[in-house]
């Protein structure tokens, strides 16, 4: 990775441009009440030191927003943006994903990728994670 890439936790004040980085990058989904920017403060509130940022230069080049519930870490939005990917902001970004979850006691992380989404796919594998084909993803809106 680039020496100035910076990563950090990522601020509120980053909102405007993970949006724009959401929305330029394909395979992101996204969803307005979760995703606004009063979705991603409650989030932030809630997981203060497990989402983070890589930045260059006051740009931001990558977004993993990450949380849990007391057992499980979550990983959500996991992005770069697509002119740097190979070169290690993801990965970068992961390890302090991993580290802080740690921290607060997570053993195990999961995460949800879309199925036509091979290079995220390709990612995950690469960094340990593996399918699990004895279960099937649910949800509902309540």
């Amino acid at each position: 990775m680039c020496d100035k890439i910076k990563i950090r936790l990522l601020q509120l004040s980053d909102f405007e441009q993970i949006w724009l980085l959401w929305n330029s990058v394909p395979g992101v989904g996204l969803r307005q009440w979760d995703d606004s920017e009063s979705g991603i403060a409650a989030f932030l509130k809630r997981n203060p030191t497990t989402c983070f940022v890589a930045e260059k230069s006051g740009s931001i080049l990558g977004c993993m927003l990450s949380g849990n519930d007391g057992r499980r870490g979550f990983i959500y939005h996991a992005t770069v943006r697509t002119d740097m990917h190979y070169h290690g902001i993801g990965k970068a970004m992961l390890t302090e994903v991993l580290r802080s979850l740690k921290i607060e006691g997570i053993k195990k992380v999961n995460l949800v990728c879309f199925i036509e989404n091979d290079k995220a796919q390709e990612f995950w594998q690469s960094q340990g994670f593996s399918f699990r084909r004895d279960l099937t993803y649910m949800e509902k809106e309540i």
